[in-house]
């Protein structure tokens, strides 16, 4: 997941396909909404600027750790897939 904090900005990958993408909004100290077309849930950022997510569709429906492995700010670019509709729907 890519977070941008200059336009408050996601983008979500699942095995390097693009999923989605849309806005986040801060609403308490280290708590923010994720919106998009597809999805909208918070998430807490934990001390360590980590904070988990749940795919339920993924990982047994147990929480995944999203760590930020970067403080560089760029973005990142995959290439083009022809399966993304095949990892789109983990979403659903």
């Amino acid at each position: 997941m890519l977070i941008r904090g200059d336009d408050n900005s996601f983008i979500e990958w699942i095995d390097n396909r693009e999923v989605d993408r849309g806005t986040y909004e801060r609403f308490e100290k280290n708590s923010y909404r994720i919106k998009s077309n597809k999805q909208s849930f918070e998430i807490t950022l934990n001390d360590d600027n980590s904070f988990k997510i749940v795919i339920n569709k993924l990982n047994e429906g147990k929480p995944i750790n999203m760590k930020n492995i970067s403080t560089d700010d760029y973005m990142i670019s995959f290439g083009k897939w022809d399966d993304v509709d095949e990892y789109t729907y983990l979403l659903d």
